[in-house]
Formats: structure tokens, C-alpha cells, sequence
């Protein structure tokens, strides 16, 4: 079955690696190149089974704070980065920084 890249469907990786450009390229074009420190995609899925994409996005400035809002702008240019490329995955993002990076493994037991 041909598609929109050289009339032949791409492998599941190859699709993944199309994912993962778009998605950069999309949080670079938002953020700029010098406030991230790297972002990490990989394929995931939804709690409904759905496949969708994983986005952590790890900040260079542990002060970095990330509005709702710019989260939701985030999550709407990733999607459209992968639409244009017939990928309909939903991309679960999240933002780390220094310092509150592995703030799960300090949970306490409650009392």
C-alpha cells in the first residue's frame, strides 16, 4: 500500500523515528533549542490500549515553570507535527527539571 513517503508504508520503526522528529521539532520551534536540555519519545499506550507517544521534555533551568497553558500549546503542536506526517497517535507530555526531575521517588507514606 503506498503513502505520502516514497509510495511504500513504512515499518513501525520507521514511523516511530517520523514521530520522534516531528515531536522535537515541534518542542524546539516552541521553547527554543537553549532551554531544553533533550527530550525523550517513545511509543506508548493510552489506559484504553490506544498506542499514543510519550514526550518528557527535561529543561535546562531548574526554576522553569510551565504554565497549564503552555503545556496545552505544547500538546496541540506536537499533534499537529505528527498530523502532518499522518501519524494519529495522542502525545502524552511532560516537563522535568532539575530538581523536581525525580520528585515520585520522594513520596512519603501517609500518615
Amino acid at each position: 500500500m503506498a503513502d505520502q513517503f516514497g509510495g511504500r508504508r513504512m515499518s513501525q520503526a520507521q514511523r516511530d523515528q517520523a514521530a520522534e522528529a516531528a515531536a522535537k521539532s515541534a518542542v524546539v520551534r516552541l521553547f527554543g533549542k537553549n532551554a531544553i536540555d533533550r527530550i525523550e519519545v517513545f511509543p506508548a499506550e493510552d489506559h484504553t490500549g490506544e498506542q499514543s507517544l510519550s514526550v518528557t521534555i527535561y529543561l535546562r533551568d531548574y526554576k522553569a515553570y510551565v504554565s497549564g497553558a503552555r503545556l496545552l500549546d505544547t500538546i496541540v503542536a506536537v499533534s499537529d507535527a505528527l498530523r502532518n506526517i499522518d501519524d494519529l497517535r495522542f502525545p502524552y507530555v511532560t516537563f522535568l527539571a532539575p530538581g523536581y526531575e525525580h520528585a515520585e521517588d520522594d513520596e512519603r507514606p501517609a500518615a
